[in-house]
């Protein structure tokens, strides 16, 4: 059996100076959204639009974009949990669950966010390990290098958050070999 071994970081190419412009923000929300929450799912060309297009309305009506991105990572990666603590097996369709006027999907999340956001001002390093996570993720998808792999492992290592960094290294390989 002949069995071929992918690494997690993808051959040298020229990246460029990437840009953090409301489509590729939505593209990189896209991307690790699908790796988190829709990972063993493959959608159509229109599911995948329209989701988006739901995602350029949440990035053009963010202040703060990196900010905006790290606190949609933090909020995806909370809707993963409770979807495992619900033992909830499946979501709507990505075109539903971004739609803004679906109050049980990405909308819901934000209330969730707010409450962690709460608890930080309270304790101090309250899930840092999820920050970790999206800023990391947030930098690699500027300037994927080895270097930022191996800064959020360390982190993550230190903070003991292995179910974190396997979800990293899910999120960047979907970057660098998925990418729908």
């Amino acid at each position: 059996m002949d069995t071929k071994i992918k690494e997690l970081m993808p051959p040298m190419k020229e990246f460029g100076t990437r840009k953090m412009n409301v489509h590729y923000l939505s593209k990189v929300a896209w991307n690790f959204a699908h790796a988190i929450l829709w990972s063993e799912q493959k959608f159509s060309d229109d599911e995948i639009r329209i989701a988006k297009e739901h995602l350029l309305i949440y990035f053009r009506d963010a202040t703060h974009r990196k900010k905006s991105l790290i606190a949609f990572c933090e909020r995806i990666i909370l809707a993963e949990k409770h979807r495992a603590a619900k033992e909830v097996k499946v979501l709507p369709a990505p075109s539903v669950w971004f739609n803004p006027k679906y109050h049980q999907g990405f909308a819901e999340t934000k209330l969730w966010y707010l409450g962690i956001q709460e608890k930080r001002s309270e304790v101090r390093g309250y899930l840092k390990h999820y920050t970790v996570f999206a800023l990391h993720y947030y930098l690699y998808s500027l300037h994927p290098s080895q270097s930022i792999l191996n800064q959020c492992r360390e982190k993550l290592l230190k903070l003991q958050a292995k179910s974190i960094l396997e979800l990293f290294y899910k999120t960047i390989y979907h970057f660098n070999y998925i990418n729908q």
